[in-house]
């Protein structure tokens, strides 16, 4: 078997050996030519651009003209008879408004000879006015055996208006005032004898008026503002007299959830005392109050933080004291607590003493009050 296949391994060699030559180096019978080829460089390949077909998508739709149309409106009339039901008007029941009354009185009889009158009048509806006066009377005439007379009596005589424009309101008073009393409680008949019974009365007579100028515009964040002007006079049965003269102006500003504001006033006063009275001259004061502040808060609660200047012109004196004020509602319409720490400056008038005392005598020597801290 291997010399069977080497023989035919000979064979093949000398048949691929016998047709080897079917392509020479330009021999006679091969029917080719030869052509010598000189490398000069490296082949360098080279790829030209290319470029890309665009084509946009064409949508080309038949169009359908519309078609023309003639025609006309013969519009026909139909007789209709519609008659609506009757409906009964609503009865509104408690809506009447209350009635009212232009006056009222009171009156009354006590002991130890006390008699009381009092009479409130005013204007009914009105939309633009209202005008009211108040009148009172009120006396006693007790007399202790062996003892001074201990009578005394009360009078008040006011009235006041308003008259309400689109943005404002005027507003003014007038008040007049009478209080007499006695010095009591001395031996009739040791006292008596040396003076008249008319040395021992003291009368005070009091006349005020006021007008005020203020805004109300229905704006919450517009300029706000009120200009007060306020008079009063006060004298006694010995002469002894004080006027008072006040004029303020308030200014505040609602600026998103805070408001701006400050009170700016000039307080005059002039007391004569009692003519007879040694050592006493006429007394002046004259007090200037500014009073910024800002007030924060909502509907639960809000907060005044603010500044008290005083001035007490006549002496030269300036003062600097706190303004706060708190109030936290606890129960809507039912419980709040309210906080406030302020100072102040204050005239301690010949008016303010009477009426505290009205056996005050019409030589009082009058100071201002510095209260810095006050709860």
């Amino acid at each position: 078997m291997k010399s069977i296949s080497n023989n035919l391994f000979l064979i093949l060699l000398v048949v691929v050996q016998g047709t080897a030559y079917a392509q020479g180096s330009g021999g006679k019978n091969t029917g080719l030519s030869t052509e010598q080829v000189n490398v000069v460089q490296e082949y360098k390949p080279a790829i030209s651009d290319a470029y890309k077909l665009n084509e946009q998508p064409d949508l080309r739709d038949t169009v359908i003209p519309p078609p023309a149309l003639s025609y006309t409106v013969n519009p026909p009339r139909y007789n209709t008879r519609f008659i609506p039901d009757t409906i009964k008007p609503a009865k509104l029941k408690g809506e009447a408004l209350a009635r009212y009354y232009p006056f009222m009185m009171k009156a009354g009889l006590g002991n130890y000879n006390t008699t009381y009158a009092e009479l409130w009048g005013g204007s009914l509806r009105a939309r633009n006015w209202q005008v009211s006066g108040h009148g009172l009377h009120r006396a006693s005439g007790f007399v202790s055996e062996g003892n001074g007379r201990a009578n005394f009596s009360e009078q008040v005589a006011e009235a006041q208006g308003k008259y309400f424009m689109p943005e404002h309101t005027v507003q003014g008073s007038f008040s007049y005032q009478r209080q007499a009393v006695r010095y009591y409680g001395y031996p009739a008949r040791l006292f008596e004898q040396t003076y008249d019974s008319l040395n021992t009365r003291q009368r005070f007579h009091t006349l005020q008026a006021d007008a005020q100028w203020s805004s109300r515009l229905k704006d919450s964040t517009a300029f706000g503002y009120q200009a007060r002007a306020h008079f009063r006079n006060t004298r006694d049965a010995q002469a002894a007299a004080e006027n008072r003269f006040l004029l303020e102006l308030q200014a505040y500003k609602k600026i998103e959830r805070e408001t701006y504001g400050g009170t700016l006033s000039i307080d005059r006063y002039a007391y004569t005392p009692f003519r007879d009275s040694s050592g006493l001259d006429r007394q002046h004061a004259n007090i200037l109050w500014a009073n910024p502040w800002v007030r924060i808060g909502n509907s639960r609660w809000n907060a005044t933080l603010g500044l008290n200047f005083f001035a007490e012109l006549e002496d030269g004196l300036a003062h600097f004291y706190p303004n706060l004020r708190a109030n936290v509602v606890v129960v809507r319409d039912v419980m709040s607590v309210y906080a406030a720490i302020e100072g102040r400056t204050q005239r301690n008038s010949f008016y303010a003493l009477s009426m505290q005392n009205p056996f005050l005598f019409s030589n009082a020597d009058l100071r201002n009050s510095n209260v810095p801290v006050e709860a």
